[in-house]
C-alpha cells in the first residue's frame, strides 16, 4: 500500500506554517519528501455558509435560499481546490502527488497535524480539480496525531462486532425531532445478527455507562453516542441523559479517560458538531479531545448529518469493520457511498449535496485503526 503523508508545522514567530510531504511506495519503504510554505485560511463567514449548507438547506431549499445553496458549493469546491493548490501545486510536492495520482484508490493519506489551526482546517474537502475530493479517491483518508502509527491495525473482533450504543435525549420534548439512528441501524443489521452484536445503553446516562463498561470491561468494540454535541471554545461536551431528568454534560476527557480504562478501541461520534473546530480554540474539536485521553479511532462529525444518511454510512463501516477491514478504510468506503448515494429527501424533492466528505476519521497512539 501506498502512503502519502501530509505533515502540517504550525507557523512560529519567526518562519511561516509549513506543510512536509512524505511519500512510500509501500510501508518499511524508503521515504521521499519535499516542503512548502503553506497558507490558507477559511473565514467565519465561509464557515458559517458551508455549516449552513450541509445542516440546514435541505429544510427550506426555496427561492433565495437555493441561490445561496449555489454560493456554498462553489465555495467548498473552490476552498477544497485552494487547499489542494497551496499543498501540490508545484515542486517537489507536486512531483511526489503526482506520482500517486493515477492511482489514489491504492494510496493511503494521512494527514499529520499539530495545534489547533492545523486542526481546525478542513482537509477533507481537499480536491483535485481534475479528479475531485481526496478523501473519497484514496483507498483512505485519516487524521492523525504526529507520534501515532502510520500503518493502521485491523480492529481485533473475531467473529462477531460488539456495539454499545447510546441515545440520548436529555431535552425531552424539545429532542422529539431529533430521530435516532438506532431503529434504521437495526433494520439494516437484522440479516447480520451473528456477526453483529448491538446493545442499547439503558437508561443512558454516564453513571450507567460507568457500570456496564466496568461489568464487561475490554468487551466492547465501539461506543457509539447518537445524541448532542457541542463544540466550545474552552472544549466541547457530550449531553447524557440524567435519571433525574435534564442534561448531564460529560466532557471529552472524561468520556476518553472511562473508554481507554476498559478498554474501549473505538468511538462512533453520530453527536452534531463532534467534529467541529476553529483556529482560536485552545482545545480542538470534541472529537480530536478524546484522542488526547488515548482513545485509539474516532469516527466524528463534522456537521449535523440526516438519520438515514447516518445509518446506511454507519452500517458500511460496521459492516467492514466485521470483515477485518481497518478503520480508515471502512470510514472512506463509507465516504465513497455516500458519494455515489447523494441524493436526499426535501419537500421540492431529492436534491444531492456536495462535498458529502463530512464523516471524519482520527486515529491515536494506540494502533487500532
Amino acid at each position: 500500500m501506498k502512503e502519502l503523508i501530509i505533515d502540517y508545522k504550525p507557523a512560529t514567530d519567526t518562519n511561516p506554517a509549513q506543510v512536509e510531504v512524505a511519500y512510500r511506495s509501500e510501508a518499511g519503504a524508503e521515504t521521499k519528501s519535499g516542503w512548502v510554505d503553506f497558507s490558507f485560511e477559511l473565514e467565519e463567514d465561509e464557515r458559517e455558509l458551508i455549516q449552513w449548507y450541509m445542516e440546514d438547506y435541505l429544510l427550506y431549499p426555496y427561492a433565495a435560499f437555493v441561490d445561496r445553496a449555489r454560493n456554498a458549493e462553489e465555495l467548498i469546491q473552490g476552498k477544497g481546490e485552494e487547499l489542494f493548490q497551496a499543498i501540490f501545486s508545484a515542486g517537489k510536492t507536486f512531483e511526489l502527488y503526482i506520482m500517486n495520482k493515477a492511482d489514489l484508490a491504492n494510496c493511503r493519506i494521512v494527514v499529520r497535524a499539530s495545534g489547533t489551526v492545523g486542526w481546525s482546517l478542513p482537509w477533507e474537502l481537499m480536491r483535485d480539480p481534475d479528479i475531485g475530493y481526496l478523501a473519497q479517491k484514496a483507498h483512505s483518508f485519516v487524521r492523525s496525531r504526529p507520534n501515532a502509527p502510520l500503518a493502521p491495525v485491523p480492529l481485533d473482533t473475531g467473529q462477531q462486532i460488539n456495539i454499545l450504543l447510546i441515545i440520548a435525549r436529555p431535552d425531552g420534548r424539545a429532542d422529539i425531532r431529533f430521530q435516532s439512528v438506532a431503529r434504521p441501524l437495526l433494520e439494516i443489521f437484522r440479516p447480520h445478527r451473528d456477526r453483529i452484536n448491538l446493545e442499547v445503553l439503558r437508561p443512558p446516562t454516564f453513571e450507567r455507562l460507568t457500570e456496564i463498561l466496568a461489568e464487561k470491561p475490554g468487551f466492547y468494540h465501539v461506543i457509539h453516542f447518537d445524541g448532542h454535541g457541542r463544540f466550545a471554545l474552552d472544549g466541547g461536551v457530550l449531553a447524557f441523559e440524567r435519571e433525574d431528568g435534564g442534561v448531564r454534560p460529560v466532557s471529552a476527557e472524561e468520556f476518553g479517560n472511562l473508554l481507554k480504562a476498559r478498554g474501549v478501541p473505538l468511538v462512533m461520534l453520530d453527536a452534531c458538531q463532534s467534529g467541529m473546530t476553529a483556529p482560536e480554540a485552545p482545545y480542538t474539536s470534541l472529537g480530536d479531545r478524546l484522542l488526547d485521553t488515548g482513545t485509539r479511532g474516532i469516527v466524528a462529525m463534522v456537521y449535523s448529518v440526516y438519520v438515514t444518511t447516518a445509518a446506511k454510512f454507519m452500517a458500511k463501516v460496521y459492516g467492514m469493520l466485521v470483515d477485518g477491514m481497518t478503520l480508515d478504510r471502512a470510514v472512506s468506503a463509507g465516504r465513497e457511498m455516500l458519494s455515489a448515494d447523494n441524493l436526499h429527501d426535501s419537500p421540492v424533492g431529492d436534491i444531492g449535496l456536495e462535498g458529502r466528505v463530512v464523516p471524519g476519521v482520527g486515529r491515536g497512539g494506540g494502533g487500532d485503526g
